[in-house]
């Protein structure tokens, strides 16, 4: 198994065990602002790598994209959860 796919599974079975401990277990805050964190390093890291001004605009537009993408879902959870 890929070296990040462990990775990925650990720190999930990490995520929900914190969870559980903290009596939150179901919510899926902790795994939205994961997914927060990756989006961000993820492009950060692209941007680094970029040489070109018009790259870089691209690339954090995209960034900020998946950012607003994550909201919406995020706030589309909230407003259905509590019904």
């Amino acid at each position: 198994m890929p070296r990040e796919m462990l990775l990925i599974l650990k720190t999930n079975d990490l995520m929900r065990n914190i969870e559980h401990k903290l009596g939150v277990f179901g919510s899926s805050d902790c795994l939205i602002e994961m997914s927060r964190c990756v989006i961000r390093s993820s492009h950060e890291l692209s941007m680094r790598r970029s040489d070109s001004r018009v790259e870089k605009f691209r690339i954090g537009f995209s960034m900020y994209w998946s950012l607003m993408k994550l909201f919406c879902y995020q706030y589309y959870l909230r407003i259905f959860s509590t019904q």
